[in-house]
């Protein structure tokens, strides 16, 4: 039934205003889980493309990044504080548990991307620049 799931911003817009929790956590999760698939290694012995480990660390981290970008869109605009849309959202009011929700899911979302991944990232380019030298 289309008309149960119609949403004027988009399905992850309207999860994120009514239920924040299932999708922040679940993606945090996700990261985590990502991360402890991280060999060390970038691409696998004598392979010239990235190890499995690593596409999935990277995809996971989009994902992450994407999610991160909605909950400060939301949360900018419910604050008045978004430079480009200032007019309401159709449909879209946040009550204030909500906001402080969603800053909790983004703070603990920048911690792992900011904490762990990128260093991680880091590490993965001085790695590929050393192999590229040789």
């Amino acid at each position: 039934h289309p008309a149960l799931f119609a949403s004027a911003y988009g399905l992850l817009v309207n999860e994120l205003h009514r239920a924040p929790d299932n999708v922040l956590v679940p993606v945090q999760q996700l990261l985590t889980g990502a991360l402890a698939l991280d060999t060390g290694a970038v691409c696998d012995l004598g392979g010239e493309d990235f190890n499995t480990g690593v596409d999935i660390i990277l995809y996971v981290t989009r994902l992450a990044c994407r999610v991160d970008n909605y909950v400060s869109f939301l949360m900018d605009h419910t604050l008045g504080k978004h430079r480009c849309v200032d007019a309401p959202l159709r449909e879209v009011k946040i009550p204030p548990s909500t906001l402080a929700t969603l800053a909790a899911g983004r703070r603990a979302l920048r911690l792992l991307l900011e904490g762990e991944v990128a260093p991680l990232l880091e590490e993965y380019l001085h790695k590929l620049d050393k192999e590229t030298r040789n």
